[in-house]
């Protein structure tokens, strides 16, 4: 292998998975999800609900471990406009399987603020938001628009977005320090198809220019170690389409597809069904949704695992491989209104398990000489409060 630091080699190991950790996070994380979204969704131009998140998430997973806490507060000013922030911390430990033989007691911290505002305009609700991340070698900072406009009684709604990034990547114990800049564009729209069916169509184009190969990972060609190397452009498109079907006043399901691709010919499927519904042997207080989710990816045109020859780019990264993950969770809301409703609206206390199977089929694990597969497992607790 490439000469590498400990302890930089280990920072660049944990990056992609961190990225994987927000994307579950997101899909089955509670913050999204809090409390029972699910069952609650409405088509109406109204400001989100005034409350306070805070949480704590576990992730672990290929030796890499990351924990961490989780606040979110929003208010809303005048009954037309609401503001919201968010603090995010990653403790990160151990290293993934790229480099967990050289730096397995690694750690480090990554922080996330984000700020956003959003205000109704007739029949619109028009968002503006900001975030930015540090970490040792990585910053990150974006800011984003965007527009939800009701149509026809309410029964359409019309998304429309703009996200820009700007990301300085560095490498530690070096003066690496070179820009990435990304475009996010999306449109979508949903619609109240009837009492018991909202159906919605989306599409996204993401766009990446920079230094987007990882300065510390390696490749391998004819058995020999060199530096990845990556194309400086990268174009992304996704469609989605999601189903979510009332089927009482208290429970829901919800289908979800979505189908990517990109200018490095990566492409993924991504299949999910959840459903939400009472505990009936507590009671109404306890809300159970459980979810399954099935991804497929194949790899990017340049990836090898050992390539025969060299190439003009070249890549090992895992994420890039042709792979599959099955994930089972659920996530449990109890609602704690009756004990404290003297003090906020409502207030919930919610937790969450996800296992997460990941199963490469051209990504060697080499200290085990053999395909790489593992588990991971994420836990998620947090209290809501509604003001």
């Amino acid at each position: 292998m490439v000469a590498l630091t400990a302890r930089g080699a280990a920072v660049g190991a944990t990056k992609l998975n961190r990225k994987l950790l927000i994307i579950y996070c997101l899909c089955s994380g509670l913050i999204s999800s809090l409390p029972g979204a699910l069952i609650h969704s409405a088509n109406a131009a109204t400001l989100p609900e005034e409350r306070a998140d805070l949480g704590f998430n576990y992730y672990s997973g290929d030796g890499l471990r990351v924990t961490g806490p989780v606040l979110l507060v929003r208010k809303n000013i005048l009954d037309q406009y609401s503001i919201s922030a968010n603090y995010k911390e990653d403790n990160i430990s151990g290293a993934s399987v790229d480099v967990r033989s050289q730096a397995s007691a690694y750690s480090e911290t990554r922080e996330e603020i984000s700020l956003g505002g959003q205000t109704i305009i007739e029949d619109s609700i028009i968002s503006l938001n900001t975030s930015f991340s540090e970490e040792p070698d990585y910053e990150s900072t974006s800011i984003g628009f965007a527009i939800a406009h009701d149509f026809f009684a309410d029964l359409f709604t019309l998304n429309l977005g703009f996200n820009r990034g700007w990301d300085t990547v560095g490498q530690v114990d070096t003066n690496l320090d070179e820009d990435i800049h990304r475009y996010n564009f999306n449109l979508g729209i949903s619609s109240v198809f009837s009492k018991r069916w909202l159906l919605s169509l989306d599409y996204e184009i993401n766009m990446e220019e920079g230094r987007l190969d990882n300065p510390y990972r390696g490749a391998i060609i004819q058995g020999a170690h060199v530096l990845e190397n990556y194309p400086g452009t990268r174009t992304g498109h996704a469609f989605s389409v999601s189903a979510l079907n009332y089927r009482r006043p208290d429970t829901a399901r919800r289908f979800y597809y979505r189908y990517f691709n990109d200018t490095w010919s990566v492409s993924s499927n991504t299949f999910e069904f959840s459903y939400a519904t009472p505990f009936k042997q507590i009671g109404p207080e306890l809300v159970i949704e459980y979810h399954v989710r099935f991804y497929l990816q194949n790899s990017a045109s340049f990836y090898f695992d050992n390539a025969p020859a060299a190439s003009k780019y070249i890549a090992r990264d895992k994420e890039l491989s042709d792979f599959n993950t099955v994930e089972l969770g659920a996530v449990g809301h109890y609602d704690l209104s009756k004990w404290v409703k003297i003090y906020f609206n409502e207030v919930t206390a919610s937790f969450g398990y996800t296992g997460i199977f990941f199963e490469y089929q051209n990504f060697t694990d080499l200290s085990k000489d053999r395909m790489l597969n593992f588990r991971a497992d994420l836990v998620q607790a947090y209290i809501t409060a509604k003001f």
